[in-house]
C-alpha cells in the first residue's frame, strides 16, 4: 500500500507525520516493513501487506533519481524486460521506473496487469500517477491550495493535518447512476 504527496508551499512534514500516515495504510501490520522517501516537497510512503505489495521498498533509480512506489503486480514482464533492456530478476516496480524513464507519460499503455503507481522525479518536481486500464487497484487523490495527497487507500486521508475532508456529492451521484 502506498500514499504520496506534492506539498506547494510547506514542508511535507506540515502535512502529516509518514509513521502516521503509514499506520493509517495498514492498521493491523503495525510490525510490517515500510519506506518513506521525501524530499522538501514530495514524499512517498509504502508499506508490505498480505493483500498487496508484498515488499516495502520504494525502488529508487539510481541515475535520474526517479522513485516508485507500488502496487500490484505485471504480467507481460517477459515482453517489458525485452523492450527496456532490463535484468531478469527486476523487479515490477524497477520495470516501472525503467518505462517511465524510456516512455514518460505512455509507459501505462505498455503495462499490463493490475496496479497502481505513483513515480516522483525529484530533479523536475513532477509527480506521476497511473493505475490499470480496468481500475482493479484504488488510487485516491485530493487537491487543494495546498499541494496534492494521494493513496491506493481512502484510510491514509485520516491523519492529514490540512483542513477536512468532504465527498463530493456530485460524483457520488455520477457515480450511482453509473456515469462516474
Amino acid at each position: 500500500m502506498f500514499a504520496g504527496l506534492i506539498s506547494k508551499g510547506q514542508p511535507v512534514s506540515a502535512w502529516g507525520s509518514p509513521d502516521k500516515i503509514l499506520d493509517a495504510l495498514a492498521p493491523y501490520s503495525l510490525d510490517r516493513p515500510r519506506d518513506v522517501w521525501a524530499t522538501e516537497r514530495q514524499m512517498l510512503v509504502q508499506v508490505a501487506t498480505r493483500t498487496g505489495s508484498t515488499s516495502a521498498d520504494i525502488c529508487r533509480h539510481s541515475e535520474s533519481g526517479v522513485a516508485v512506489a507500488f502496487w500490484g503486480r505485471l504480467d507481460n514482464r517477459p515482453d517489458l524486460i525485452a523492450q527496456l533492456d532490463a535484468a531478469d530478476k527486476a523487479s515490477d516496480d524497477e520495470l516501472i521506473a525503467l518505462a517511465w524513464l524510456k516512455w514518460g507519460e505512455h509507459s501505462p499503455e505498455k503495462l499490463v496487469g493490475d496496479f497502481a503507481f505513483a513515480i516522483a522525479s525529484p530533479k523536475t518536481g513532477v509527480v506521476f500517477l497511473a493505475r490499470d486500464v480496468m481500475g482493479v487497484k484504488p488510487l485516491f487523490y485530493r487537491g487543494d491550495e495546498h499541494g496534492f495527497f494521494f493513496a491506493n487507500s481512502a484510510a491514509a486521508f485520516k491523519p492529514l493535518r490540512l483542513g477536512t475532508l468532504t465527498p463530493s456529492r456530485e460524483w457520488m451521484a455520477r457515480f450511482m447512476l453509473g456515469i462516474s
